[in-house]
Parts: structure tokens; sequence; C-alpha cells
């Protein structure tokens, strides 16, 4: 979606999510589960004019039922402001996750009959992580006019049936 100087890019994903245990899972305590799940994201950027372009990216997935337990993550995203020189050279500094000191990128927690098990993969971080981002765009070749065809048109016949 296009809304003035800015891009947006959305992205939202929900479904439900069961497992269903055997006889023998059943014998060792691990009983059928489901959870609704949300997968999204969101990109973002807006053109700032004379080539300064400050931008986005968001990510969150909800946590995720396993047979004996579930995994997740974190909230993960990105900002980031750039330049483009003589549109081909690109600079630019991002920050991720900026004021968190701790992203849990994967965890995972297991329950069972006399066990327990919880991990979690954490990066410590400092309150305002920065990069510096460098990108060059190479052109080579010829530029070559594209091919117009005449598009087919498929007429949709009716299927027998309901």
């Amino acid at each position: 979606m296009k809304i003035h100087f800015i891009t947006l890019n959305p992205y939202v994903k929900i479904f439900g999510l069961r497992t269903k245990a055997n006889q023998t899972a059943e014998n060792y305590g691990i009983r059928n589960r489901e959870i609704e799940c949300i997968e999204s994201g969101l990109s973002a950027i807006a053109s700032l004019g004379h080539e300064l372009a400050v931008s986005m990216t968001f990510q969150y997935n909800s946590p995720v039922n396993e047979l004996q337990g579930k995994t997740f993550s974190d909230m993960l995203y990105f900002i980031s402001i750039g330049k483009t020189f003589k549109q081909k050279l690109q600079l630019g500094i991002v920050s991720a996750i900026p004021f968190s000191e701790s992203f849990t990128f994967h965890g995972s927690k297991i329950t069972g009959s006399c066990f327990y098990s919880s991990y979690e993969g954490n990066v410590n971080l400092s309150s305002i992580p920065l990069w510096i981002k460098i990108g060059y765009q190479f052109n080579t070749g010829k530029s070559r006019n594209m091919i117009n065809r005449e598009k087919e048109h498929i007429d949709n016949l009716p299927k027998k049936g309901f």
C-alpha cells in the first residue's frame, strides 16, 4: 500500500494448530493440544526527499504448540535511515530492537510426566545497537525493450454439478 510518501507492506497469517497424541503418547500423559496462532510482519518505508529514506521492519510470531511443549520467540524489529548517492551507492544506519537489553530468538518449554525443560536462546544487546549499512547497485549490459504480446482471453465455461 502506498499512502503519500509512505509505503506499507503488511503480512498477517492466522491459523489453528492442533496436535493429536496416539495411544502410546497418551499412556505417558501426553494430551491433545489446540492453539490459535498468528504470524505477522510489517515493513514500512518513508521517502523523505533528497534520496533520504527511513524504514522499519517488524515481525512477530505467537508461541506454537508442539506435541509436548511449545516454541516461542520475541518480537523482532529494525529501524533504519539511509541516503542514496548518484542512484547507485546507499549508506545507512540500522538499529535492531532499540532500548531492549535482551532478545529471545528461540525458546522452548517441554512438559511431561515427571519431566520439565525450559530453554531460551537470548541475544544480549547494548541499549541502542547500531550497524552501518553500505550497498551498491551494479547495472551492466544493454537495456532492451520488453516484447509486447497480445494477451490470450480464456472463457470460463460453467462446470457441471453443484
